[in-house]
């Protein structure tokens, strides 16, 4: 086991409750996109429009519907980028969870528990003793077999 690897798998642990909590946040945020309606952006331009150069109020000049329509394809674009953006980004944050799941699953029972509490739920090691009725003792073996135990998974498949 890789020192390299050890910290890798020690980070993907801590990281796992706030990479949980990103992929809930970006999936509402495709599924729920803020957007700006082109009624709306003509609407703005329209109502904000000074008098000028012979002008009066209310009336609206071509340039404006120009603007509009240049800064609808413009606002377009832009939200298939962002959502693009975020698509992308839950992708790789999906990808790492689903993985580090997979790979929780094959080990025993008793390291799955103490990564859950330890590492997921941020307990101590005392209450980690607590909860799971065992030394504390135990539950730092248990930690070091299961991050041990993961690294060799993460280096079997990077080896190929």
């Amino acid at each position: 086991m890789s020192e390299t690897t050890k910290t890798k798998v020690i980070h993907l642990l801590e990281e796992y409750p706030e990479n949980k909590q990103r992929i809930a946040l970006l999936r509402y945020e495709l599924e729920h996109p803020a957007t700006v309606t082109s009624t709306e952006i003509i609407d703005a331009m329209t109502f904000t429009q000074s008098p000028g150069e012979g002008r009066s109020i209310g009336t609206v000049s071509d340039k404006t519907h120009n603007i509009a329509a240049n800064y609808e394809a413009a606002a377009a674009r832009m939200n298939t980028e962002l959502m693009d953006d975020l698509a992308g980004r839950l992708l790789v944050l999906e990808q790492k969870v689903d993985k580090l799941e997979f790979y929780l699953k094959l080990l025993p029972d008793q390291e799955q528990k103490v990564v859950q509490a330890v590492y997921f739920q941020k307990k101590s090691l005392q209450m980690a003793s607590d909860d799971l009725c065992t030394s504390i003792w135990a539950i730092r073996k248990n930690r070091d077999s299961a991050v041990k135990h993961l690294c060799e998974m993460y280096d079997f498949v990077k080896r190929g």
